[in-house]
């Protein structure tokens, strides 16, 4: 098949950082030009990915994290972010509004469709958070079918490593007959891919940092970098990319139990069945199960009610009472705590403060100067660099762990014809620079905000830079889709 138009290809490795991909990936693309990225607060997926789609910080697009708490009813609810929720155009949709094609796999926030502008002129496969296996348009899933697996993205789950890795092995290996086919026979000029399994694997084994991967990884990552090179024989210009970097861990502080501590943070408890490691109830309450009496007894909950429900013999279940609570960390990853009450927002960054591992406490608005922060979180919390956060009341106060978590500074590497030589690419590039360099590099327009931002210096050529109100116009369909 004959493509005439200049073809992008960004391959997303979740979670990699310079090191990482030097180590792993460099050999099958020796040629690709490397420095480091620095991404956006919170270095966390949603947002960060949603940042180098739109070339926007979170406060213009309005995705903090894969949750946010609703305070537009009585009582407070938690709810999903969805594709509604994204309140400035990505790339794909710019792309589309000129009747460009693109290939969209494991994006977040693609669901549902309709929740996208302009779907007619792109494909796209479902991400790992998606709540269902899908594909767009629908006439692929027949063809595609068998393929869907679920993704294995449950890193903390009780399967032994080798078990794990061998799980991820055959999940990439499968989805991988997907790829090549969309990336070598659909009709594309932006082809964007994110690998996560380089995230799951860096949280579950953080040893990889340091070089020190199983054969049965590093042959992983041996595929993925042979998809990177065949990528790079098929699109004039490949653009390797990550949404935040990897560090080791070495201690983990549960935020919610220090709140709880406090007498920030209220359950309620009620017999249990089965294990619910973190879900949303129907009342919208986070749903934790607790395995031991020990574990109730540490949380001094009054024992003629657990006797009464007869929590001797049987798990219960205690979940975030959104009424009665007055802060609340939903994600650990994200480093936000929400101020349920806001007459004690004094007191909650005064508790945040003093939380072992805790070396700045921001309000949001100190952060972000954005329309879009009002279902954001009202203070990011920053840890120490060996420290990651827990939110789950069955887990303890503070506790040694050997896990990898998120950092500031990811990859970006690029290939392509008209790529300058080593010593042309910045020492950093931040994730904001992506999307308008890739507008740049097609001869399309982009935003006043968007110039400043290309890096011209990586390409043989110098164009004039145009300025399109078209962007803005898709912005503010954005804004209106998302009160749909």
């Amino acid at each position: 098949m004959v493509f005439m138009e200049k073809r992008v290809c960004v391959v997303g490795l979740d979670g990699a950082n310079l090191p990482l991909f030097r180590h792993y990936f460099q050999n099958k693309v020796p040629n690709m030009i490397l420095t480091n990225m620095r991404t956006i607060l919170p270095p966390y997926t949603p947002a960060a990915w949603t940042s180098l789609l739109t070339g926007v910080e979170p406060d213009n697009h309005g995705i903090y994290g894969f949750l946010k708490l609703s305070r537009r009813g009585r009582i407070p609810r938690i709810v999903y972010n969805t594709s509604f929720d994204v309140k400035f155009p990505r790339i794909f949709e710019i792309l589309s509004a000129y009747n460009l094609k693109s290939v969209v796999i494991n994006a977040p926030l693609t669901y549902p469709i309709r929740g996208l502008i302009r779907p007619k002129n792109y494909v796209v496969v479902s991400d790992w958070a998606c709540p269902k296996l899908y594909l767009w348009p629908p006439r692929l899933n027949l063809r595609y079918k068998e393929y869907l697996v679920p993704p294995p993205h449950e890193w903390w789950a009780g399967a032994s490593v080798e078990e794990y890795v061998k799980t991820i092995q055959d999940y990439t290996r499968n989805r991988l007959t997907i790829y090549y086919d969309m990336l070598e026979e659909i009709d594309w000029t932006l082809f964007f891919i994110i690998f996560s399994e380089t995230d799951w694997l860096l949280h579950r084994l953080p040893q990889i940092l340091r070089g020190h991967a199983t054969n049965a990884v590093r042959n992983l990552f041996a595929e993925i970098a042979r998809f990177i090179a065949r990528a790079c024989t098929i699109s004039d210009l490949t653009i390797v990319v990550s949404d935040h970097g990897f560090r080791r861990k070495k201690w983990a502080v549960n935020v919610n139990r220090y709140l709880e501590k406090y007498g920030m943070l209220k359950f309620t408890i009620s017999p249990s069945h089965k294990r619910v490691r973190y879900s949303m109830s129907a009342k919208n309450m986070l749903k934790f199960s607790i395995l031991t009496l020990a574990d109730v007894a540490s949380k001094c909950i009054n024992l003629e009610k657990l006797l009464r429900i007869n929590a001797l013999r049987r798990k219960i279940r205690l979940e975030v009472d959104l009424t009665k609570s007055k802060a609340l960390m939903l994600e650990c990853d994200g480093w936000g705590v929400y101020a349920l009450n806001k007459n004690e927002i004094g007191k909650l960054r005064d508790i945040l403060s003093s939380i072992p591992g805790v070396i700045k406490v921001y309000s949001k608005e100190e952060i972000f100067r954005g329309p879009y922060i009002d279902e954001f979180p009202d203070f990011v919390i920053i840890p120490h660099k060996e420290i990651e956060f827990r939110v789950s009341p069955a887990r303890p106060y503070l506790s040694r762990i050997e896990e990898g978590g998120h950092d500031f500074y990811g990859i970006f590497g690029i290939y392509g014809d008209e790529v300058q030589s080593k010593g042309a690419l910045p020492h950093e590039v931040s994730i904001l620079d992506i999307t308008p360099t890739i507008l740049y590099y097609l001869n399309l327009p982009v935003t006043k905000e968007m110039k400043n931002r290309i890096i011209k210096s990586i390409f043989t050529f110098r164009r004039k830079v145009e300025v399109s109100e078209k962007i803005k116009l898709l912005h503010k369909l954005a804004r209106y889709k998302s009160f749909k």
